[in-house]
């Protein structure tokens, strides 16, 4: 899909040139062509409002480095409006169900350093060393009396 705010003079981020993108961020022509082309969701109507989810490879530009999601809606003047939708982070706990560890980023999605490493998959398949003292897969753990998992539980 061609990259539609390459056709506008942009200053800082932000389009210059007259019209209905006028004022707004430079993805914004992308996501509204999503918007023309069926994708995303509706969400409101008078105006109609319709989410698109961001995806990884549009997250270069600083406005969606956080955003989940992009609201987007065109006024009776017929401008192009957009609200970014953004990730609550912070401190909370790992995704994975066999740890007690702390994550930094958005609540469950987001690892501890150690299950990170070793490439948990929340689904209690973690290798790591606090999830299974005995160093077997987590499984395992909950049945291994010598294990630091089991040691957590029964706290």
């Amino acid at each position: 899909m061609p990259n539609k705010s390459d056709e506008y003079e942009t200053k800082n981020g932000i389009i210059t040139s007259p019209g209905k993108f006028e004022g707004e961020p430079s993805f914004v022509p992308k996501f509204w062509n999503y918007v023309l082309e069926g994708f995303g969701e509706d969400i409101g109507s008078n105006p109609t409002m319709t989410r698109i989810d961001v995806e990884e490879d549009d997250r270069s530009h600083p406005i969606l480095a956080l955003c989940k999601s992009v609201v987007l809606w065109e006024d009776n003047n017929g401008f192009v409006w957009h609200y970014p939708e953004t990730v609550k982070v912070g401190y909370v706990d790992c995704a994975c169900p066999n740890c007690f560890e702390i994550a930094i980023g958005e609540a469950g999605k987001t690892f501890c350093n150690s299950c990170e490493g070793y490439d948990c998959d929340g689904d209690g398949d973690c290798q790591a060393d606090h999830c299974s003292g005995c160093g077997a897969y987590a499984e395992h753990a909950e049945q291994c009396d010598g294990c630091e998992y089991n040691l957590q539980v029964a706290r």
